[in-house]
């Protein structure tokens, strides 16, 4: 089945674009044909021609179904935000909502034990005071006496090139979002056999 995918920017182009999550897309006979940035979160939200054309381009790539990957961010009813996404809610379209792609750094304690050059787990990643960005900011500033994870693309390249895995997030036990995405991709293997 081919899919396709629109994330909110470059952090995600980089962690979705990655070996790691290619690899889990051909485990799951999943064939990527594009994936493309929307330029925030607030252009899936909204209606604009931008995330539209995009969507046409990934169609006219025969994208059967496509990811819509967005952070939940601190809006409490996910039903009402997946209803905001004007007409990409339909069967063709599955939106993933994660707190944000930084909670998914935050599940992945072996990279970020590497990382970090110290043992790291974080209990809820997906239930941090703070941005998840901000958690793993200030772990940095401990880590390195001041000196942080430079911008959150930054941050995507160095967990990509320490060999962030979506294996690892998902062995851990408070991250629904990325098991709830492999049980998508796992729906659609099934559908196509």
């Amino acid at each position: 089945m081919k899919c396709g995918f629109i994330v909110e920017g470059d952090s995600e182009i980089i962690v979705f674009k990655s070996k790691n999550l290619n690899d889990i897309f051909y485990e799951n006979e999943l064939e990527c044909v594009g994936i493309y940035s929307a330029d925030g979160r607030d252009n899936i939200i909204k209606c604009n021609g931008g995330v539209e054309s995009k969507v046409k381009i990934l169609l006219e790539k025969g994208a059967e179904v496509i990811f819509i990957i967005m952070d939940l961010e601190k809006d409490d009813c996910i039903v009402k935000l997946k209803t905001s996404c004007h007409e990409y809610f339909s069967k063709q379209y599955i939106i993933i909502l994660v707190q944000a792609l930084e909670a998914w750094f935050l599940a992945d304690s072996i990279t970020l034990s590497s990382v970090l050059k110290k043992n790291f787990y974080y209990e809820e990643p997906e239930e941090t005071t703070e941005l998840p960005y901000e958690v793993i900011k200030e772990e940095f500033m401990n880590s390195y006496k001041g000196r942080g994870p430079g911008s959150k693309v930054s941050l995507s390249r160095k967990m990509i090139r320490e060999g962030f895995s979506f294996e690892n997030i998902l062995k851990h036990p408070n991250c629904k979002s990325a098991k709830y995405f492999s049980s998508k991709l796992k729906s659609l293997k099934n559908y196509n056999e």
